[in-house]
């Protein structure tokens, strides 16, 4: 009897250390502080729970958390918010925290068994310059959108605070709702869904990171299962 229930917490250990298959270590090296967010494309107790929504970064501290494993995760930052209630003024929607933002840079990983793939897009647009470092593994290279991509950004994708600054930066999809643009309705396929003067501009200015829905081919780098991912926001 003995036997059996030390066999059954062994398994249940086991179980429990191979829920997560990595870990995320998040960085905040802007001058201002963050508010990191995540979705997944499942919504299962275990999917949810490991999510660090709602829980600030400093400037200058850190943040770590586990994810599970064979989940599709976008990761970002929201910035400018409100130190009460209310929405930030980049990265947020409609106060919901399964939705996915405009003008906002995001990390994706996708965890499978064995290997891991992850990239930057800036589909839905731009508002915080990040690096992507894996650890602990070898043969995994680092991916980054590091430029101020709000610096340069075109006045009618802008997104403005109440001085007038650019705060973040739209992609074309968002601002102006376009099948072209978006690569939807009879664009949604790679040789309808070519890039754009716009899309340019986000690759140009970000060459590691996806600028359009089709974009994806060459920009996931992959890495084996476990490895730390350090996302530094504001490199």
């Amino acid at each position: 009897m003995k036997f059996l229930i030390l066999l059954l917490v062994l398994v249940l250990f086991s179980v429990e250390a191979t829920a997560a298959f990595s870990t995320v270590h998040m960085q905040n090296r802007c001058s201002y502080t963050i508010w990191p967010m995540a979705a997944s494309t499942v919504s299962t107790p275990q999917a949810m729970s490991w999510k660090p929504n709602g829980l600030p970064i400093p400037s200058g501290k850190n943040l770590t958390f586990s994810l599970p494993k064979l989940l599709s995760v976008d990761l970002w930052a929201r910035s400018f918010c409100p130190n009460t209630s209310g929405l930030c003024a980049t990265g947020d929607c409609d106060d919901d925290y399964n939705c996915i933002p405009i003008a906002t840079t995001m990390v994706r990983i996708i965890s499978g068994s064995k290997q891991d793939s992850y990239a930057i897009t800036l589909i839905n647009g731009f508002n915080i310059p990040v690096l992507v470092t894996p650890l602990g593994n070898k043969g995994c290279s680092a991916t980054s959108c590091s430029v101020d991509v709000n610096d340069r950004c075109p006045s009618e994708l802008s997104v403005k605070d109440l001085s007038k600054d650019t705060i973040a930066c739209k992609s074309a999809c968002n601002a102006f709702k376009d099948n072209h643009y978006c690569c939807t309705g009879a664009f949604d396929n790679s040789k309808s869904c070519q890039p754009t003067s716009y899309s340019v501009f986000f690759d140009q200015a970000c060459h590691d990171a996806i600028s359009y829905k089709y974009d994806n081919e060459t920009k996931f780098k992959t890495c084996d299962t476990g490895a730390t991912y350090v996302v530094t926001f504001c490199p």
